[in-house]
């Protein structure tokens, strides 16, 4: 009997470890989507600021930046290197998902220049120039936005989905309609 006790003691012991090494790795599971997301819509009508120089304000990386720091993910400041950072992995955009970044070009310079939070179906939240201000939007293949789209990522240490409810990670399905195709922009800036 002692023997399956110090047995079941260090399975516990073995899965607490396994799990907090986990979290020290930055891994993040789907209650940390939902909080990037609330923590990102708590923000919707916050002035747009270019570099955010004024107080209350936010431009679109910075705004990414904050929403990413709430769920203990720390982020470049510019979207160029948030487009460029080694934890995130380029998707096809039609298999976009709550969470993932879609990164845009030329739209202000070249090269990469404007980045946005997918939070549902067809939308994004993001720091938008044009409403100069925080907002919420519909975002489909013929949205202005997605003229100069370039690539999608997703963080790649996302916890294992085996784990979760299928309906978190089929949350949007391939559009019909979207003929963009995954390019490679990061290299033509």
């Amino acid at each position: 009997m002692e023997e399956y006790k110090n047995v079941k003691y260090q399975i516990f012991i073995f899965i607490f470890l396994f799990c907090t090494s986990l979290r020290a790795q930055n891994w993040i599971y789907p209650d940390d989507i939902e909080r990037l997301i609330e923590q990102a819509k708590l923000m919707t009508d916050t002035n747009y600021s270019f570099g955010a120089r004024k107080i209350n304000s936010t431009d679109c990386s910075h705004f990414i930046q904050t929403s990413f720091d709430s769920i203990g993910i720390s982020l470049p400041r510019s979207s160029f290197d948030q487009g460029s950072d080694n934890r995130f992995e380029l998707i096809p955009v039609d298999f976009r998902r709550k969470g993932d970044l879609l990164f845009f070009k030329n739209t202000y310079k070249k090269g990469i220049s404007h980045v946005a939070l997918v939070v549902g179906k067809n939308r994004i939240i993001n720091a938008s120039t044009k409403k100069k201000k925080v907002v919420i939007s519909e975002l489909t293949s013929t949205s202005k936005l997605m003229k100069k789209f370039a690539f999608a990522k997703r963080y790649k240490y996302l916890y294992p989905k085996k784990f979760y409810k299928a309906a978190f990670y089929t949350d949007f399905t391939p559009s019909q309609d979207n003929q963009l195709k995954l390019t490679k922009v990061m290299t033509n800036h």
